[in-house]
């Protein structure tokens, strides 16, 4: 049986109306910036390594975190509960470990689909 190369008539029929619509001009673009265009273990490494906790409890504490739909510093007070937040950003930042994203933390196929 020979199969036919012709288009199905629903996809004539969409063609014709996507023909017929005036061009839209995109105004914007948004993405979701982390673990979409950046990859964040390098960030988040550090952040585990400044107080000395363990990357894999972090990690896995983060997921938690993410999965029930809470604030992402909430995985501080998992790992360790009482810890202050800003206190803990102030001191990593002392030691010179500031949040920066550089191409290094770059999903391979982002800068393609960018251009």
């Amino acid at each position: 049986m020979r199969r036919s190369t012709a288009a199905p008539e629903s996809s004539k029929i969409k063609n014709v109306a996507l023909k017929s619509r005036p061009h839209m001009r995109i105004k914007a673009v948004f993405f979701d910036v982390g673990e979409t265009l950046v990859d964040e273990s390098r960030d988040w490494g550090e952040w585990a390594d400044h107080p000395g906790i363990s990357r894999l409890s972090l990690d896995s504490s983060l997921g938690a975190v993410i999965e029930k739909g809470q604030h992402h510093r909430r995985v501080f007070e998992i790992v360790r509960p009482g810890v202050n937040f800003t206190e803990l950003r102030r001191e990593r930042e002392l030691t010179g470990s500031v949040y920066s994203i550089g191409a290094q933390d770059l999903y391979p196929d982002v800068l393609p689909c960018l251009r």
